[in-house]
């Protein structure tokens, strides 16, 4: 079943953050691993709080197996249209996945966003990633921006 979030989730929301960074971190150091962040405790309440912003969950056995966050942000001035979706933090437990959970979640968010008037939709994700990608090129995700980072270290 796929719902909206409530403040009794956020429990579940924050153990499910920590291993989505762990299996990021997998192939990616820049991520943490598994620590418990207060930050994250913060973010996801101010999501749910939030008029632009609202995190869908999976549940099985009132358990929330899994979770994707959709805000509303601005874009710059010199783009339009003035407002876009922003798709973040799309994790679904290893036993539930390629079940349709992640096509799921994101197709709800889809909606929220066209009954929001929203014209389209940006996400990042990580190019070691593909079960990530292939998901959202399924559901019509293109490349449309390329991300580079210089490490300084």
């Amino acid at each position: 079943m796929i719902r909206r979030a409530r403040q009794s989730d956020i429990e579940e929301l924050v153990k499910l953050n920590r291993n989505l960074t762990t299996y990021h971190h997998g192939f990616d150091p820049y991520f943490k691993s598994g620590e418990e962040d207060e930050g994250v405790h913060r973010y996801l309440q101010a999501v749910l709080a939030g008029i632009s912003s609202q995190i869908f969950v999976s549940e099985e056995a009132k358990k929330v197996t899994g979770y994707v966050v959709a805000r509303i942000k601005k874009t710059n001035s010199c783009q339009t249209p003035e407002t876009y979706g922003k798709l973040s933090q799309l994790y679904i437990e290893s036993d539930n996945r390629n079940k349709g959970v992640g096509t799921a979640l994101v197709k709800e968010a889809i909606q929220w966003f066209m009954a929001k008037g929203i014209e389209n939709i940006e996400l990042f994700v990580h190019e070691k990633n593909p079960e990530a990608i292939k998901l959202y090129k399924k559901l019509g995700f293109h490349d449309y921006q390329k991300v580079l980072r210089l490490d300084l270290e």
